[in-house]
């Protein structure tokens, strides 16, 4: 029997293979952890989309058809058009030691600024909630490629039909409001399903 050893090829034949295996096997683990990574990022991003839409569906549902009149005229406190939104309502926080908060109504603004929506909370009969004095609120949402909000007009129609703008002179609340969402991820845009919220009661103006 002929015993022998590796000669020169052979080990470096090894070496060359055991090198291969080992970046396959990096590579491997490397993908995994990078689709890992991926994986706690868009649930991290669903986390936070379903955060905004619970809240935002908690103001909206108790939107109040607050009035004053406004140079004898009364005047609806909820305007408004596709990047803007404001609002009385009485979904107030039962734990806040807050002014805003105290009355047991608020006014809200929603807005999109930049790449964010943002929120402004106001005395739910000061005129800044219609007529703001600058674009400064917490931020609600980042990274928003695009935001639309449109409004249910059912006045002449039981089926009723999306508008683009509600003024403060409309006799009614709108019926519901929708929202629409594209967020910008680090690899592509998502469009978020529309957020619709229905509006109670359409208590007229007198």
């Amino acid at each position: 029997m002929n015993k022998r050893g590796f000669t020169l090829i052979e080990l470096l034949l090894a070496l060359a293979i055991s090198s291969v295996m080992l970046v396959v096997l990096a590579a491997s683990m490397l993908m995994g952890y990078r689709s890992e990574e991926k994986a706690s990022k868009r649930q991290e991003e669903a986390q936070t989309l379903r955060i905004v839409s619970e809240r935002l569906t908690h103001l909206l549902r108790g939107t109040y058809p607050f009035r004053r009149v406004v140079e004898n005229k009364p005047t609806l406190y909820f305007s408004g058009d596709n990047e803007s939104l404001s609002f009385v309502t009485s979904s107030v926080s039962s734990n806040s030691t807050g002014i805003v908060d105290a009355p047991g109504l608020k006014g809200i603004r929603l807005f999109y600024k930049g790449d964010k929506l943002l929120m402004q909370e106001y005395l739910f009969f000061s005129d800044s909630l219609l007529e703001p004095e600058d674009d400064e609120g917490v931020v609600m949402l980042e990274n928003v490629k695009d935001l639309k909000f449109s409004y249910l007009d059912t006045s002449e129609s039981e089926k009723g039909q999306w508008v683009d703008e509600w003024l403060p002179d409309e006799k009614t609340l709108p019926s519901a409001v929708k929202i629409e969402i594209t967020i910008e991820t680090e690899d592509k845009e998502l469009r978020v399903p529309p957020l619709i919220i229905k509006i109670e009661p359409r208590e007229r103006v007198t």
